[in-house]
């Protein structure tokens, strides 16, 4: 399946390098899909960080003090944190990642590179942290659907902020400090 943009439908995410599109269940069933073959790729699960738990491509870490380097092949990520637990400085990175829960995780700033590693991205939950300040980060998350920033002290969201996500289907902002509607974002 072809997509143009690099956004594909729902249930599906983009290839490396490519506008083809796969199916979720596809990935790693030893059927070459994509043209460079990276649905078959880092589908052994040889690695989980410290203080998580890895099985069938779902990483949990729970009670971490700091933010673990996920490995490639995850497909799903819970990160909950302690006090304390920072956001890494760097990029964070998952190509086939769907589903990122961060909960409890100290966050000074995101910005839009933060999560340009993520770009298959579908559902993100950020929540009960203090993240305060989102600098156009939504910009490279074109295949998000579900985004929770609820629990968070956020008072605001650039103008235009939000305009690359066009597959958006649910969006909490609940016990934050936004005090105006967002329908114009």
């Amino acid at each position: 399946m072809n997509c143009e943009g690099r956004v594909c439908p729902i249930g599906t995410l983009v290839c490396a390098k490519s506008i083809t599109c796969v199916h979720q269940h596809q990935l790693c069933d030893n059927i070459k899909h994509c043209p460079l073959d990276d649905d078959e790729e880092y589908c052994v699960e040889n690695k989980c960080p410290e203080s998580c738990t890895c099985e069938s491509g779902v990483v949990d870490c729970v009670s971490i003090h700091q933010f673990p380097t996920l490995p490639v092949y995850a497909r799903a990520a819970s990160i909950n944190g302690m006090a304390g637990t920072l956001l890494p400085h760097g990029d964070i990175n998952g190509l086939y990642l769907l589903y990122l829960n961060i909960t409890n995780v100290h966050i000074q700033h995101i910005d839009h590179r933060k999560f340009a590693g993520i770009p298959n991205i579908g559902h993100l939950l950020l929540s009960t942290g203090t993240a305060a300040i989102f600098s156009n980060f939504f910009s490279n998350l074109v295949s998000l659907k579900f985004l929770s920033l609820g629990g968070n002290p956020i008072s605001k969201i650039e103008p235009g902020g939000m305009n690359r996500i066009m597959n958006l289907i649910s969006l909490n902002l609940s016990h934050t400090l936004i005090t105006r509607p967002i329908w114009y974002i």
